[in-house]
This record gives C-alpha cells, sequence and structure tokens, in this order.
C-alpha cells in the first residue's frame, strides 16, 4: 500500500523544477528488487522454499522483523544474534536502529537453509538487499559489531563466512565489540 501511494505521487502532472526532482527521487527510490534473479542468491544447498520477495513493514529488534510478501512472515535472521531489545541488554537499540536503516520500508529477498521455521513458528531466513556481498544483510550486521555469528542447527551453510565476519568486527573492535565489552 505504502509503495503503491509513493508511486501514485511520482505521476503529478507539476511540471516546475522542484517537483520534477523530488519525482524523480522518488521513483528512484522505490526498488522492488524485481531485477533480481533469485537464483543468484546465496542460499542452504537443500533450501526448505524457493526464494520470496517482501516488503518489510516493521523491525522487531537487530534480528526479527516482519515482512508481507504473499503472506505476512514474521522473520528471524538466520546466522545472527543480536542483544535483546526487550531485555534492555547493551547494544540492542543500536542493532535495532542498523536493520531499520537497512531495510525497514524496503523490499528484501529472502533466501533460505534447510529448516524454514524455528520453535517460535518464524520464518528463518537470509536476508539480501540484492546479490552483491555488501548486500547480505547478515554479513553487514556481523561486520559493524551488532551480532553475534549464530548458527541454528539446520541452517549452517554460511557459518564459516558469519564466524570470519564476527572475528573482522572484533579484531575492529567495532560496535558492541567495543561499546559492551563483548569478548
Amino acid at each position: 500500500m505504502i509503495l503503491f501511494g509513493l508511486l501514485a505521487c511520482s505521476g503529478t502532472t507539476e511540471k516546475s523544477d522542484t517537483a520534477s526532482e523530488v519525482e524523480t527521487e522518488t521513483v528512484e527510490e522505490i526498488d522492488d528488487l524485481s531485477w533480481v534473479n533469485p537464483a543468484d542468491l546465496p542460499a542452504g544447498p537443500n533450501p526448505c522454499r524457493e526464494p520470496i520477495r517482501v516488503f518489510v513493514e516493521n523491525v522487531i529488534d537487530g534480528d526479527t522483523f516482519v515482512g508481507q510478501g504473499e503472506e505476512e512472515e514474521r522473520v528471524r535472521i538466520i546466522g545472527v544474534n543480536t542483544p535483546e531489545t526487550n531485555e534492555g541488554e547493551c547494544y540492542s537499540q543500536e542493532a535495532k536502529s542498523f536493520l531499520i536503516n537497512q531495510i525497514f520500508g524496503k523490499w528484501v529477498w529472502l533466501s533460505f537453509d534447510s529448516d524454514c521455521y524455528d520453535i517460535y513458528d518464524r520464518t528463518l531466513a537470509y536476508v539480501h538487499l540484492g546479490t552483491g556481498e555488501q548486500d547480505f544483510v547478515e554479513r553487514q550486521i556481523l561486520l559493524g559489531g551488532y551480532a553475534r555469528a549464530f548458527p541454528f542447527d539446520q541452517t549452517d551453510t554460511f557459518e564459516d563466512i558469519f564466524e570470519q565476519d564476527e572475528a573482522t568486527a572484533k579484531a575492529n573492535n567495532a560496535g558492541a565489540w567495543a561499546e559492551c565489552g563483548w569478548n
């Protein structure tokens, strides 16, 4: 619904220079990621489902959000564990803010590993803003020091990469590694 509203705004008939600049910026800001070939997304060797595209409607904390695709999905991001906001843990608000800045109000692709759901019935997914290394959201969360690597039992395809990203953040004293004294 939000996307439709923004697209409707981009079709204004005002022709001033200012309106044209705003119109162009609005259209450029809307990237529904429909250009992404799902086959190019990193995923587990035996994914439980095909990649899907969702619009992020709500960020719960640094590793959980709600997205709307064909149906609403409460998504737990695979491979990372951020501090808990409901427990007031050190760096939890920073982790949540980082995720909000990365994905809130945007389209993202979800790819999967062997297990699709956790014990809380949340969708377990890898999150992507495109097909490049910098578009793999888990890697950005880890490199920024917002989370620790956290493989689930059957969703450990990128465990080595995520552990390397965590080690890099730790060596760089990034985020919570400095602010919270993680070790």
